[in-house]
């Protein structure tokens, strides 16, 4: 499974363009509804190396994905530890608990060894983010990925880090 990166023009708002809207537009669109009552920055970078870097983070996993809906998986778990890399040990492991009783990716018959899998692989995760992507300081909000003839898009909406998370 190939993907392939896309370097979006910086948007601030959403320009409506009529009958041609980018999916980056519809991303930001779509988020930005969901951040409307927060002072959140959010925007499609023009070297959007936050995507890159997230293709690069995912791709020791890539090769044990079988279809597109585990790709998705794929997506969320990485995501997932990407954000949870810039909180303390402590605060990720519970937040990690926390996903795990809410069956928030797993179902709630879902084997004891796979959830004990799936902490294991997002531990290994954040590990990664923090010794091979440390220099990236942006939180991931949401991401699309869209299909190509050839592959995929890859969109990612970040914001920066201004605060130091616990």
């Amino acid at each position: 499974m190939e993907i392939e990166n896309r370097s979006p023009e910086k948007i601030s708002q959403p320009e409506e363009i009529p009958n041609k809207v980018t999916p980056a537009q519809k991303l930001l669109s779509r988020v930005a509804q969901s951040f409307e009552d927060q002072d959140v920055g959010l925007e499609i970078l023009e070297k959007n190396k936050v995507s890159d870097a997230l293709t690069d983070f995912i791709e020791p996993y890539v090769d044990s994905v079988k279809d597109d809906k585990g790709f998705t998986i794929l997506l969320d778990l990485a995501t997932i530890a990407w954000n949870l890399s810039f909180f303390s040990k402590k605060v990720a492991q519970k937040e990690i608990k926390q996903i795990l009783e809410d069956n928030a990716i797993l179902s709630a018959d879902t084997e004891k060894e796979t959830k004990e899998d799936f902490k294991n692989i997002l531990g290994q995760m954040i590990a990664r983010k923090k010794r091979h992507f440390s220099k990236y300081k942006r939180f991931i909000i949401d991401y699309e990925l869209k299909d190509k003839d050839d592959g995929f898009e890859l969109f990612v909406i970040s914001t920066p880090i201004k605060n130091k998370l616990r």
